[in-house]
């Protein structure tokens, strides 16, 4: 589902020092919203409530449009993995 394919993106852009601090764990996302739901195939608003439903999971903290604090690394990998086992 987009929730997981979300947790999966984040987790790529991780892996890139360009995009990724890992020492104060900011990803500082190269791409909008809206590029990410068309990257997706999905609506910017699926977007938002993914965003907000891994926000409300304490997986991670947007700390503005491009800016998110990664909270559990962990955490999003396990969403990740639980989601490639159901396809």
């Amino acid at each position: 589902n987009t929730y997981q394919r979300l947790a999966s993106l984040l987790l790529d852009f991780v892996q890139h020092p360009a995009f990724y601090d890992a020492g104060e764990e900011i990803l500082t996302l190269p791409l909008t919203r809206f590029d990410i739901a068309d990257y997706l195939g999905t609506a910017p608003e699926t977007i938002a409530r993914g965003f907000a439903r891994l926000e409300s999971e304490h997986l991670i903290k947007r700390l503005n449009n491009r800016q998110t604090l990664i909270r559990d690394k962990e955490g999003l990998k396990r969403l990740q993995s639980r989601g490639r086992r159901t396809r």
